[in-house]
Parts: C-alpha cells; sequence; structure tokens
C-alpha cells in the first residue's frame, strides 16, 4: 500500500488519532490560501488528517488543483475519502494527456482501494463508451479485484465490434490483470477463424504470466499457458503459429517453440513424417594459375519438423562442415570465397526441390567462368 494510503487508511480508521497528529483547522486554513500550485498538496494534506473535513471542502477547493503529480495524488485522495463528485468533476475537465497521468494514479493505487475499484466500475457504467475510447482501462492492468476483471471481461464478451484495436487493448489489460484466470478466455478468443484476432489472443498469453513485469515471470501461469498454448496450435493459422512460436520463446519453452515448425508447415511433411529442405553451396575461386572457377555442391536436407526458416542456415551449416569438402580454393592454390544457401521453407516434395535447385544454380552461375563442377551429395540429417 502506498504511503499516502497508508495515512489515508489511518485518518479514515482512527480519527482521534489523527487529529492529534495534525491540526486540521490549519490545514483547511492553509487549503483556502493556496495558490493553484499548491493547492494539491494543501488538499492531500487535510485529506490525511480529516477526512470529513477534506470531504466538505473538496467541492470549492479542487477544482483549483492543477494536474500533475500533485495533482494525481489529490486526485486519490479525494476518491478514497469519497468525494466522488468532485473527483469526477476534476477529471472531467482535463485534457486527455493530464487525464491520463490521473487514470494512471488511480490505477496504481486500485488494487489496496475498495473505494477506488468501485470509482472505476462508477466512470465504467457512467461514461458508457467514453470509458473504454479514453482508454480509462488502460491503469487496470495492476488491479487485481474481482469487480475490475468482471468489467474488463464483460466488455470483452461484447465481441470484437468496429473498434479493433480498443478490444484487444482491453484484452492485454485483461490477461496482465487476470493471470492465470485469463487462460481460459484467451483460449476461446484464439479459437476464432480470424488471423488477427488469433494472434493477439495467442500474444497475451505472456501478459497473462506476467512476462516483462518488475516481479518477474508466474512459473505456474507459464506452465498453463504453454499447455494452452501447445493444444491450440494445430488450429491457429499460419501467423498465428508464428505468433506462438515467439510467444512460447518468451515463456521459456524453447523445445515447444522448435516444435511448432511441424505444426507451421504441416502441409509439407513426407511420407515418413520428416520435412525436406535444402542445401547449396557456391565456391568461388581464383587459382592460382590465374584462372576462375566454381564448384556448386548440392543436397536435401531432412528434417524431423523441429527447425524453422531462420534456424536453417546455421543447423545446415554445421552439418556441411562434418559431411562436405570445401576447399575448391585451396585445391588450386588460390582465393576464394564460399556462400551456403538454404530455402526460406520446406518442399512439398522432391520436384519442388528440384526446381528450386535449378533456379539458384542459374543466378549463381557466372557466365566467365569456363570451369564449374556440380557435385550431388546424399541428404544431410540436422
Amino acid at each position: 500500500m502506498s504511503t499516502l494510503l497508508l495515512i489515508l487508511s489511518a485518518a479514515l480508521s482512527t480519527p482521534a488519532l489523527a487529529q492529534e497528529a495534525c491540526d486540521a483547522g490549519q490545514l483547511a486554513t492553509d487549503l483556502k490560501e493556496a495558490s493553484p500550485q499548491g493547492a494539491a498538496r494543501a488538499f492531500t494534506a487535510l485529506a490525511s488528517c480529516d477526512a470529513a473535513k477534506a470531504k466538505a471542502m473538496a467541492g470549492s477547493e479542487l477544482p483549483r488543483v492543477l494536474s500533475g503529480m500533485d495533482g494525481s495524488e489529490a486526485l486519490v485522495a479525494a476518491v478514497e475519502i469519497g468525494a466522488i463528485d468532485a473527483a469526477t468533476a476534476w477529471t472531467g475537465v482535463l485534457q486527455s494527456d493530464e487525464r491520463a497521468g490521473a487514470i494512471r494514479a488511480l490505477g496504481d493505487a486500485c488494487s489496496e482501494s475498495e473505494a477506488i475499484q468501485a470509482f472505476f466500475v462508477e466512470r465504467a457504467e457512467t461514461l458508457g463508451d467514453e470509458f473504454w475510447s479514453q482508454r480509462w482501462y488502460r491503469a487496470l492492468a495492476g488491479c487485481q479485484a474481482e469487480s475490475v476483471q468482471a468489467l474488463l471481461s464483460a466488455q470483452l464478451d461484447q465481441g470484437i465490434g468496429s473498434e479493433r484495436g480498443r478490444y484487444f487493448g482491453v484484452l492485454e489489460t485483461y490477461a496482465r490483470n487476470a493471470g492465470a484466470g485469463a487462460i481460459d478466455k484467451l483460449v476461446e478468443i484464439a479459437g476464432h477463424e480470424e488471423a488477427e484476432i488469433q494472434i493477439n489472443a495467442v500474444q497475451f498469453f505472456a501478459d497473462a504470466a506476467q512476462v516483462g513485469s518488475m516481479e518477474g515471470m508466474d512459473l505456474e501461469t507459464a506452465g498453463k499457458a504453454i499447455d494452452a498454448i501447445n493444444a491450440l496450435a494445430p488450429s491457429l493459422t499460419g501467423k498465428a503459429i508464428e505468433q506462438a512460436r515467439i510467444t512460447l520463446t518468451s515463456l521459456q519453452d524453447e523445445a515447444s517453440a522448435d516444435a511448432l515448425a511441424g505444426v507451421r508447415y504441416k502441409d509439407r511433411v513426407q511420407a515418413d513424417g520428416t520435412f525436406m529442405w535444402g542445401a547449396i553451396t557456391v565456391e568461388s575461386a581464383t587459382c592460382k594459375n590465374g584462372k576462375a572457377s566454381q564448384r556448386f555442391q548440392v543436397a536435401k536436407v531432412i528434417e524431423g519438423g523441429q527447425t524453422w526458416p531462420d534456424q536453417l542456415a546455421e543447423r545446415v551449416q554445421d552439418a556441411v562442415d562434418v559431411n562436405w569438402d570445401l576447399d575448391l580454393a585451396t585445391r588450386c592454390k588460390g582465393e576464394g570465397t564460399t556462400e551456403l544457401i538454404v530455402p526460406n521453407s520446406p518442399f512439398a516434395d522432391k520436384t519442388a526441390h528440384r526446381a528450386w535447385v535449378d533456379t539458384m544454380l542459374e543466378g549463381k552461375k557466372d557466365e566467365a567462368v569456363k570451369r564449374v563442377v556440380r557435385l550431388d551429395h546424399d541428404p544431410l540429417s540436422i
């Protein structure tokens, strides 16, 4: 609980003690005489000393409070002591950026304050669509209260509608707020047939597990999220599977992330359950005698559905280094270069592989080179 809320709580629960420790009359005078720049701190000080007196003065004095950090603290104090009308009026005249800061301050204090939780729920009911269009909900990610979670969930239940960005913003907020409690709803939404909706829902499993939070990832929720994503994967579109890979990686499950490659390219799986890629090395050398030469080495690459395109080159290079001699320049005592070429997706069949090889070799062949050698190898397994 913040220092301000602790002070206000003490003032509300033990008014006699609070009055002994402060001079409410003097603080009320200070508030009346305060400049607009000092009114926020004066109001907060009175609220921490005598909640009833501050509430009585809120209607006349809070309008003089300027926006900013001090103003936001005064707003929190006003809501805490029940000066709801004054707090509502004050936020209502703020500019959008000023209001965002004030709402954020309320959100920071929300988890420990039933008064602020109730204020958010009331604002949603009163403002209606403006509550969502003005993005009040953004402040609720850290407000773990049943009433707040119910508010966010009910908004999601209305469906995506035309305000897609807003819908996804509410979903992100709900996921981070509800944590493990958001898993079922994320699964439900990810079951939609549209790729954009799937992608966003899958992405927010990481938010439910608190990835990137100061407290660190919630391992129990992360485990539930991993299980949910793996169960969803066969029904996801290609782009959503790619997002699932990113999310699983953020959840620190590299093995599951790699295994999704087989799901992503399930339409390319071979009869024996493997996936066929390809590898070409292009060696270009200028020999000691001044003559230029090229050598192409070609093979299929076979793997079990655990490799993504951006992982392929490194894994193939390791296999090439072990199995092939790349020594064209060395053999003719000259200088040269070696390039490895791999495809950006697995092949459906041998015909597709052959066409890719022919296209790559045609593009790499130097017409000025008279000596060109091609070596076809047995498949490489990675």
